[in-house]
């Protein structure tokens, strides 16, 4: 062991301590970015991420399989659909005789 093995050593161990800093720093600065893009603007949201995702089907759906249950479950798309539902039975409400319009 020469003169030299403890500063490398020592160099060896502040250089991972400094990248190990900034892999922690990064890791924040994404969960910050991510809970911004989910719409989590409390700071006391909490949320985890699952340590893999989930394994791929066996067999992929068709190309219009997929696209139709995008659509049935895209939130305003719902919300559309829900609101020409019930327009009928706003307007029926409002031109039944003896009731006032809002």
């Amino acid at each position: 062991m020469n003169k030299l093995d403890p500063s490398r050593d020592f160099a060896f161990y502040a250089e991972i301590s400094a990248r190990l800093a900034d892999a922690r720093v990064q890791e924040k600065v994404e969960h910050e970015r991510l809970a911004r893009l989910m719409g989590l603007w409390d700071r006391n949201s909490i949320y985890t991420l699952p340590a893999r995702l989930p394994a791929l089907p066996a067999k992929l759906a068709s190309s219009s399989l997929i696209e139709a249950r995008a659509l049935e479950r895209r939130v305003d798309l719902r919300l559309a659909r829900t609101n020409l539902e019930s327009s009928p039975r706003r307007s029926v409400l409002r031109t039944q005789p003896g009731t006032s319009t809002l």
